[in-house]
């Protein structure tokens, strides 16, 4: 058994606080229950501390956001940087990993 198999539905923590801005964003579509729904990609850079020393990150992210989210994003400034909170999940054969956007707000 590893470690999967050991936490049942809603015992995992799931959580993500991202800084970031806006890379690209998608057409407006639509769930087959009729709800906004919104790609993008979002682009981080950072600097980390690991073992010890600095290490520079710099990564992109596709991410997805449904409703009242998905309309705010729509108007957001791309050029500006924020705070991006959601949970991770996969998508398709690939198993893509996506951020799930909840909220965001300026920073």
């Amino acid at each position: 058994m590893n470690a999967i198999d050991t936490i049942g539905p809603g015992q995992g923590v799931n959580q993500c606080h991202l800084q970031a801005r806006i890379e690209s964003l998608g057409s407006d579509r639509y769930t087959p229950a009729g709800i906004l729904a919104l790609d993008l990609v979002l682009a981080h850079q950072s600097s980390q501390m690991e073992l010890g020393s600095s290490r520079q990150v710099v990564l992109s992210i596709k991410a997805v956001a449904f409703g009242e989210v998905a309309q705010k994003l729509r108007l957001a400034d791309m050029q500006s940087v924020y705070v991006f909170d959601g949970f991770l999940a996969s998508r398709g054969r690939t198993q893509q990993v996506i951020l799930h956007i909840s909220d965001f707000q300026s920073v």
